[in-house]
């Protein structure tokens, strides 16, 4: 057996949302309501069979085809129904009957309870094979579904992974009174032989049974989470390739993402004070003079930023959309609660204002940002004092001075900071940019801009 340093390694390389891209697991997040997740969730694991890449595209046949993108309203107003009696192969053995029969069994489920979790604890008190009896018995007569606990049942432990499992980076975890630490190893006979020769495994026979002794066996290394083993038997099986990085490249993406990070948030600072430009034209000679001083600088920021990164600017550009496309919403619900804010407080310029003190304070956080970064990196004995030169402290001088000259005639004392709305969307606004799944994203385009 491998030691354990080595397989927690081997499990941080494959638990990543790069190695599951275009599978279900990775489609879920893009639903924000909890039924919608656990509903294509569930489809997803009944449509697990067969090669990866097959499931992959029944899984999104069905979700947009049969269920027009939206798995809990079609539920809710009967989609399903259409496909009663349709006898047409579905799916490799699965019929459109046999999707509607699913379909009409998760509506009597939602019928009876708040949420398929309820239901399977509600279950779970009555049938002795735990949360799998449990979700057996709710599906029982069901085709796919296994009608006994006697199998390794791979795909329920595997719905049930997805839903529980709260890490942040691969696996969804909606549910949350269901402890991770409950589940069982989402292992069928390929992953049950791997783990066997790995000398995790003594029981011969591929049932439930051989299951749950090697989620015994992970308890032992991953008490409070055994599934992360998963990974691990998953990596020996797969037919996917993933590299591991050394101590120099995990030290490289760090950078990276560092300067993707600093470098959205600069351009994010930088266009907050272009929008500004509208309320302009009809302010005083000394506004329109700051703001010209303003406009200046990041036009030089920008040439600057232009002749540093070269060809790799178009890379900028991809990944600033991307990231804008996460963060713009919150972005502009913080610039208007900024505003809603001084008028409450009965600021008449409340909105010209609002979108002065929104850039500003984006400007102060691009600033800090760079200070933490560089901080991170030397925690990891990386070098990334070079990060500073980016820093906006010409622009944070100009645009504080144009900020004082604009409040010069607001009386009241405003506290953003003791306002709980703005708190929270700046909160989200800096959750946005320090994420896992847009490091993923800053990873991608870093990886481009490597490779070209």
């Amino acid at each position: 057996m491998k030691d354990k340093k080595e397989i927690i390694e081997i499990i941080n390389a494959w638990n990543h949302p790069l190695t599951f891209e275009g599978e279900p697991v990775v489609r879920f997040r893009e639903f924000e309501d909890r039924k919608d997740q656990e509903i294509y969730a569930l489809i997803s694991s009944w449509l697990h069979i067969g090669e990866q890449s097959k499931v992959n595209a029944i899984c999104e046949k069905v979700l947009m085809e049969l269920m027009h993108g939206k798995p809990y309203r079609c539920i809710l107003q009967k989609y399903y129904l259409q496909y009663k009696n349709n006898t047409n192969c579905l799916y490799l053995s699965y019929t459109y009957n046999d999707f509607y029969d699913l379909c009409q069994r998760i509506d009597e489920i939602y019928m009876a309870f708040p949420n398929l979790e309820t239901a399977i604890i509600k279950q779970a008190t009555i049938e002795c094979d735990g949360y799998v009896g449990a979700f057996v018995s709710l599906f029982s007569g069901i085709k796919g579904i296994p009608q006994d606990t006697k199998s390794t049942c791979k795909r329920i432990n595997l719905l049930f992974k997805w839903l529980v499992r709260n890490d942040n980076i691969v696996d969804l975890g909606v549910w949350n009174k269901i402890h991770p630490n409950e589940l069982l190893l989402p292992c069928g006979d390929k992953e049950l032989d791997a783990a066997r020769k790995k000398g995790f495994l003594r029981r011969k026979s591929n049932d439930l049974k051989a299951v749950k002794e090697l989620t015994e066996y992970a308890k032992g290394i991953f008490a409070d989470d055994p599934c992360l083993l998963y990974f691990y038997i998953y990596s020996c099986v797969s037919k996917k390739s993933v590299h591991i990085p050394t101590e120099k490249e995990k030290s490289q993406t760090v950078m990276l993402y560092s300067l993707y990070s600093m470098l959205y948030a600069n351009d994010m600072a930088c266009n907050l004070i272009k929008d500004i430009e509208p309320f302009i034209k009809d302010r005083d000679k000394e506004t329109r003079k700051i703001y010209g001083a303003l406009k200046k600088r990041i036009k030089e920021y920008f040439s600057d930023i232009e002749k540093t990164l070269t060809n790799s600017i178009y890379f900028l550009a991809d990944y600033c959309s991307a990231m804008d496309e996460i963060n713009d919403c919150d972005l502009y619900n913080y610039r208007n609660t900024i505003a809603n804010t001084y008028k409450r407080y009965g600021l008449s310029d409340y909105k010209f204002l609002g979108y002065v003190e929104c850039a500003r304070s984006m400007v102060d956080y691009s600033v800090l940002l760079i200070d933490v970064l560089c901080q991170r990196a030397k925690e990891r004995k990386i070098d990334a004092q070079h990060l500073l030169s980016y820093q906006l402290l010409d622009i944070k001088r100009v645009v504080n001075n144009f900020a004082d000259w604009c409040y010069r005639k607001v009386e009241c004392d405003v506290n953003l900071n003791k306002d709980n709305d703005c708190v929270y969307y700046f909160s989200e606004i800096n959750k946005n940019i320090a994420s896992v799944s847009n490091f993923e994203i800053a990873y991608k385009y870093a990886s481009k801009n490597n490779n070209n």
